[in-house]
C-alpha cells in the first residue's frame, strides 16, 4: 500500500499517513507537493507525538531577498485575523523577533501559524521558491513589491494549501491553489532549462523541481476496530514509510543478516594482517554473523555457518518463510541506512562499556 501510494504521489516525501473514521484503510489523492525544508522552531508543532505542525486551509506568505519586521509583517496577518486561516511563512531569512512574535501567538492560542526557512544557494532558493508560489496561486513578495499595496490588494500575494503539514526535515502542500494553466507553463521552462544545461548536477537539480511541480500528494487514510489498533496500524506504517525512505536515499542490503555477513568478509579482504589480528576487529567480525545466526535458532531452522556465509558472500538470503534462498528482489532485504545506524549503535555501546571496567 505504502509503494502504490509512493508511485502515485511520485515522492515519499508526498505520501501522509492519517486516521481513517472507519476500520479500512483508503488512498487519497490530491494536487500538491513536498520540498524538504522543515520547521524553524519545534514549538510550532501541533502534535508534538508525531513530530508535526498541521495547518487546515494555509495561507502561504512566500518572502525571498526581504527581511521584514514584526511591523512589516503584520498587515499581511491582519489581512488573515478575519477568516481564520493559518499561516505558514517560508522565508529565505526570518528574523528572530518574527520568529518569537509568531511562536508566541501560537503558544496564546491567537493565531495558528508556522515558519519554514528556505535554504540553498540565492539562484536555487529563488527558482523553488516562485515553484512554490505558482503552485499554490500565490506571489513571491520581495522588498517594495508591496509598496503601495494595502487591504484586500494584499490577498494576491497569499499562496493556498487545503492542508500544510510540516516536519523538521519537510514541508507537504495537500490541495494546492495555483492555476494548472501556469504550472504547465512552468513545467515547460523547466523543461526547456534542462535541454539547455550540460551539468549533470544542474540537470538534475531542475529534473527535481519537475518532478516537486507536476508531482501530487498521497494521502493513506488508516483504520482499525479500536482506537488502540488504529495507533497501532499508523506506528507499523510510519516505521515503513521511515525504512522505505532511508532505503530510497542510501538503498538496500540482502535481509536476514546476510547484509552483515557479507560485511565481515569485504572488511576481512580489506583489513592486513595486523588489523585483523587485534581485539577490537576480531570482535567486530565475530558480531556480523551473529543477527542471523539468532534468527535461525529462533525460527527453529540451522544450516551450518559455512553455508550461510558462503550464500551471503554472493548477495544472497535466507527466506525463513518461504524456506529458500534468494536476493533482495525476492522481497528479504534491509535498508543499508538501518543497518548502517545499528551497527554504529552496537560499536558505541560496546566502546562504552569497554571504557568502564
Amino acid at each position: 500500500m505504502l509503494a502504490h501510494a509512493w508511485k502515485r504521489a511520485g515522492s515519499l516525501d508526498a505520501v501522509l499517513l492519517e486516521e481513517n473514521s472507519g476500520t479500512e484503510y483508503s488512498l487519497e489523492l490530491s494536487d500538491g507537493m513536498s520540498f524538504p525544508w522543515g520547521l524553524s522552531s519545534g514549538r510550532f508543532m501541533t502534535s508534538e507525538e508525531r513530530g508535526q505542525a498541521i495547518l487546515d486551509d494555509a495561507a502561504l506568505l512566500i518572502i525571498d531577498d526581504w527581511t521584514p519586521s514584526p511591523n512589516e509583517l503584520l498587515p499581511y496577518i491582519e489581512r488573515l485575523f478575519p477568516t481564520k486561516r493559518p499561516l505558514l511563512l517560508i522565508a529565505d531569512h526570518i528574523p528572530d523577533d518574527v520568529l518569537s512574535m509568531l511562536i508566541v501567538n501560537v503558544e496564546r492560542g491567537n493565531f495558528p501559524s508556522a515558519a519554514v526557512k528556505a535554504p540553498g544557494s540565492e539562484q536555487e532558493r529563488r527558482s523553488c521558491l516562485q515553484d512554490i508560489a505558482i503552485a499554490t496561486g500565490g506571489q513571491v513578495v520581495t522588498a517594495g513589491s508591496d509598496s503601495g499595496v494595502y487591504g484586500e490588494d494584499l490577498d494576491r500575494f497569499f499562496g493556498r494549501a487545503r492542508r500544510a503539514v510540516v516536519t523538521a526535515a519537510s514541508t507537504v502542500l495537500i490541495g494546492t491553489g495555483g492555476e494548472g494553466q501556469q504550472v504547465t507553463y512552468r513545467a515547460q521552462e523547466i523543461r526547456s532549462a534542462m535541454d539547455r544545461v550540460s551539468s549533470g548536477d544542474d540537470r538534475a537539480r531542475l529534473r527535481e523541481r519537475l518532478a516537486r511541480l507536476e508531482g501530487g500528494a498521497a494521502v493513506l487514510k488508516i483504520g482499525g476496530f479500536t482506537k488502540r489498533e488504529t495507533e497501532h496500524r499508523i506506528g507499523l506504517a510510519e516505521k515503513g514509510l521511515a525504512v522505505s525512505r532511508a532505503a530510497a536515499e542510501r538503498g538496500l542490503l540482502p535481509g536476514g543478516g546476510a547484509g552483515l555477513m557479507q560485511l565481515s568478509s569485504v572488511a576481512e579482504s580489506s583489513l592486513n594482517h595486523g588489523e585483523l589480528d587485534s581485539p577490537g576487529w576480531r570482535i567486530l567480525l565475530a558480531a556480523f554473523s551473529e543477527p542471523a545466526q539468532q534468527l535461525f535458532e529462533n525460527s527453529g531452522q540451522a544450516p551450518s555457518l559455512e553455508e550461510l556465509e558462503s550464500k551471503a558472500s554472493v548477495g544472497q538470503c535466507f527466506d525463513l518463510v518461504a524456506h529458500r534462498y534468494g536476493d533482495v528482489a525476492a522481497g528479504v532485504a534491509d535498508s543499508a541506512r538501518v543497518v548502517e545506524t545499528a551497527l554504529s549503535a552496537a560499536a558505541d555501546t560496546a566502546i562504552r562499556f569497554l571504557d568502564l571496567l
